[in-house]
């Protein structure tokens, strides 16, 4: 029997879930059905309507789910102002779509990248202190450390206060840093790494000891730690720093 939307009532709504979902897509789907439904774990089916009102989509977001911030974001009905709610998302991927579709609307032009380009993109220093402190992704985190354009100052404020064994992996892979901030940050890894495999160890201290801005203390105490791997690498360093220091 063919769908007559103008006869539709909550009272008159099916139990089944095939049938509930083929009249939330209905084009004519009353909107006190949309509302109802929405409520009741069917999202998506209400979503799937191409005259769902703004209203409905508002209320939907900033959402856990990826997949209902991707089918708001593609909604023919939605609007800036919600479109701005969907880039306080924690997903990258779904604000990478908002600042396709509606870039006026990003607080901060790095919103709309992803962390492989966060870490080599010319950013403005102040756009990466603002959105460090915006994002709660620890991979965006992760990938401002490492830019280039990165100032000194955010870096030295997260070692100062971060017991995170990702955030110190990542600083140590920016060549800007002074050989202070190196020291600070070696004092800082030996307690902050020490819980943490030995391959990750040996990838952040063999990064160290190549850094351009590494002491020969730095490199004469990883001589005598606990890996032979990092122990051969920490006296090659010295051994090249001896000499550089003979041809100099």
């Amino acid at each position: 029997m063919r769908l007559d939307p103008s006869s539709l009532t909550l009272d008159k709504m099916p139990t089944s879930p095939r049938r509930v979902a083929s009249i939330l897509r209905h084009p004519e789907c009353p909107q006190e059905i949309l509302w109802a439904y929405v409520m009741k774990g069917y999202a998506k089916e209400v979503l799937a309507n191409i005259n769902c009102p703004a209203e409905i989509l508002d209320v939907m977001v900033p959402n856990k789910s990826y997949v209902i911030n991707e089918m708001v974001l593609e909604h023919p009905n939605i609007t800036p102002s919600i479109a701005k709610k969907i880039a306080a998302s924690k997903d990258y991927f779904v604000r990478v779509k908002v600042a396709q579709k509606f870039p006026q609307v990003l607080r901060n032009p790095l919103e709309g990248l992803s962390p492989y380009d966060l870490a080599k993109v010319d950013a403005e220093p102040q756009d990466i202190i603002d959105f460090y402190h915006y994002t709660a992704s620890l991979s965006e985190k992760a990938s401002l450390l490492q830019n280039p354009n990165c100032p000194l100052s955010l870096i030295e404020d997260v070692l100062n206060h971060t017991t995170s064994a990702r955030l110190v992996a990542a600083i140590v892979k920016n060549n800007n840093l002074t050989a202070e901030l190196i020291t600070k940050l070696f004092l800082r890894s030996q307690k902050i790494l020490k819980s943490t495999p030995i391959n990750f160890q040996r990838e952040f201290y063999l990064t160290l000891l190549k850094h351009p801005s590494c002491t020969n203390a730095i490199a004469l105490d990883l001589s005598m730690y606990h890996d032979s791997t990092i122990n051969n690498a920490a006296f090659a360093a010295l051994i090249a720093a001896r000499e550089k220091g003979k041809s100099a």
